[in-house]
């Protein structure tokens, strides 16, 4: 699936989909990259590693970006210390190949 047609399934998603199950689904689907990134770690699959990094990176970031700091104050900004976290983490998980970091950030997630 290209750029594009990720974005469009974005785009149209959020049209149909419930704000709170959107959220759970990226939410999903981090946690899908992240245990796709443990098989990779495990596989020595360095470039497929770092791919699936970046999709959990970028979903990360997607959640960070849409915060609402007006009118969600407080809910916010923990939010977003909490995506802060977990992008570093997912940036050392790159620098560490380390498949306990995979299952601590998967715990946080979940």
């Amino acid at each position: 699936m290209t750029s594009r047609q990720h974005y469009q399934a974005y785009a149209s998603a959020t049209q149909t989909v419930a704000k709170t199950k959107q959220i759970v689904l990226l939410y999903d689907a981090t946690i899908r990259y992240l245990q796709q990134v443990k098989e990779a770690i495990a596989e020595k699959r360095i470039e497929d590693r770092y791919n699936l990094l970046l999709k959990a990176s970028e979903i990360i970031f997607g959640l960070q970006s849409c915060l609402d700091f007006e009118n969600g104050k407080d809910i916010a900004r923990i939010l977003y210390n909490f995506y802060s976290s977990i992008d570093s983490r997912i940036f050392s998980i790159h620098r560490t190949a380390s498949s306990e970091m995979c299952d601590e950030v998967i715990a946080e997630l979940k």
